[in-house]
């Protein structure tokens, strides 16, 4: 019985990692279109 709470939670972890790590590619991918769009900006300005 333990053991399959232990599997549950295992699977549990590995969801939420997994969509942890993909929000984190989303976030890097948002912060580097920012930059891009910042620097186009930036030569706008100048």
């Amino acid at each position: 019985m333990n053991k399959i709470i232990q599997n549950l939670t295992f699977f549990e972890l590995a969801e939420f990692y997994e969509n942890y790590i993909k929000f984190l590619i989303f976030k890097l991918f948002l912060y580097k279109m920012n930059i891009k769009f910042n620097s186009k900006t930036k030569i706008i300005k100048k």
